[in-house]
Formats: structure tokens, C-alpha cells, sequence
């Protein structure tokens, strides 16, 4: 893996404004907020989950972002994989949320509430559909413990070369 792309905590106020600078949403007038609780008809049953903010750098840009977030007692929701264009489709998304999951997040699926736009990246990832059901322009996904496991297994994780270390990536633990 690249040894100049690193990852680290970042914090809320940080990923709203990559968000924005990168028109993630596609809605200039999307209100962001912190806890979003609801996504069509899933509910996240954490009273204070918690939650952490990530933050993908080369040398000292900002390239990338995600956030996990407990959702149940089952599952972590990966919001958001915001990757640089000039990054992407070099494999370093899923690099970065396998390091980020790694950050204290194993033994729960991931789940996501997926953008049309994005369905083939969580499938050639292989998360499956939950229900099936669209939700306007977003579907739920599930990337199952089973199949983490053995990706690991068989793949192993490129954890960013230069990112997982306790003065990069640590929970903030927040909720």
C-alpha cells in the first residue's frame, strides 16, 4: 500500500466541511446533521452510540473521509466513502474503511445506506442487499462478519501503510 496515505480521528466539524467542499450530498441546502437516527425504515436503537470521524491524508491533504457509527447492537453504519477522484479506483476506499473498521469496530457487520450511484462498488465489495427494498435513491446493504472474516482470511488487509498507529487512528469514543 502507499506509504505517503495515512489515517486519523478527525473530528465532525472536519467532515462536514470536506462533505461540502466536495458536494457530497448533491444538495446545497441538505441540512448535515451529527446522529442521523433514521434511514427509511431502519432505526438506529443506540441511546449515545458510539461514533468516530476518519479522516484519509497524502502528506498533509485531506483525501478522503468516513464516519462509523454504532447503529445496533448487530451492526456499525459506515456514513459515508468520500475518496479524492483523483484516488479512486485504486482500491484505497476499501483500504480505508478496513483500516477504520479495525479501529475497535470488529464484531459487527457493516452496514450502509447506499446511493444508487455507488451500488456496484458495495457489491464488487461484497455487501448484500438487506430487504431489496429502494428507499427513493438509497438501498440498506450488509457486509455480513462471515464474509469479512474471510476476506481477511484470504486477501489479508492492506491497512494504509503509514496510517494505523496510535497517534494516527484511535476512537474518540464519543456518545
Amino acid at each position: 500500500m502507499r506509504a505517503d496515505l495515512f489515517v486519523k480521528t478527525i473530528d465532525f466539524d472536519e467532515i462536514r466541511t470536506y462533505w461540502i467542499a466536495k458536494n457530497h450530498f448533491q444538495d446545497k441546502n441538505k441540512k448535515i446533521i451529527e446522529n442521523v437516527r433514521y434511514l427509511g425504515p431502519y432505526t438506529n436503537t443506540e441511546d449515545s452510540p458510539r461514533y468516530c470521524c476518519y479522516g484519509l491524508f497524502l502528506k498533509e491533504e485531506l483525501v478522503g473521509v468516513t464516519m462509523l457509527r454504532a447503529w445496533n447492537n448487530e451492526w456499525v453504519r459506515y456514513r459515508t466513502l468520500n475518496i479524492d477522484a483523483k484516488l479512486r479506483g485504486q482500491n484505497i476506499g476499501w483500504d480505508f474503511l478496513m483500516t477504520a473498521y479495525q479501529d475497535g469496530w470488529q464484531g459487527r457487520d457493516i452496514f450502509g445506506w447506499v446511493r444508487r450511484t455507488h451500488l456496484a462498488w458495495t457489491e464488487n465489495h461484497h455487501f448484500k442487499p438487506i430487504n431489496g427494498v429502494w428507499q427513493g435513491e438509497h438501498i440498506a446493504m450488509v457486509l455480513g462478519q462471515d464474509k469479512i472474516k474471510e476476506l481477511e482470511k484470504r486477501n489479508g488487509f492492506s491497512i494504509l501503510a503509514a496510517g494505523f498507529n496510535d497517534q494516527n487512528v484511535g476512537s474518540q469514543g464519543r456518545g
